[in-house]
């Protein structure tokens, strides 16, 4: 089982005093219940994890934090659909279809309202204290 407080103190550990850490996640996350949901890999779960374990977050990005993101998740799927499917097929397909959705995703994003609480990944630099 992973236990983010064991494995946050093994880098404490191993890292020396001042040095920076950087972590990055890789999961479509909605956040719920703010500021008070540590049960998730939240903004707020991330930043008492690290500072409960003698680490201060210098800085925290969320990347794709809007719509589009369901957009390259039908891009990632409908490559593994095609993926064992003959060249032809395959590029009719990709042209075609995963073309529309790309051209859609261009055209959406002039449109779609930014969701800072929903991202595809977060990545984070966050110090280790000098004691």
């Amino acid at each position: 089982m992973f236990k983010p407080d064991q494995f946050l103190s093994e880098i404490y550990r191993v890292l020396k005093p001042n040095e920076t850490l950087l972590l990055t996640e890789h999961f479509v996350s909605d956040e719920q219940e703010q500021p008070d949901d540590y049960g998730r890999n939240s903004t707020f779960s991330y930043r008492n994890l690290f500072e409960k374990n003698d680490f201060s977050v210098e800085c925290h990005v969320k990347v794709e934090a809007d719509a589009l993101i369901r957009f390259q998740l039908v891009n990632a799927y409908s490559h593994k659909l095609i993926y064992r499917w003959s060249n032809y097929p395959r590029f009719l397909f990709a042209v075609f279809v995963i073309g529309f959705i790309n051209i859609f995703v261009l055209l959406a994003e002039l449109v779609l309202p930014k969701n800072e609480n929903f991202s595809l990944d977060q990545v984070i630099f966050a110090k280790r204290s000098s004691r």
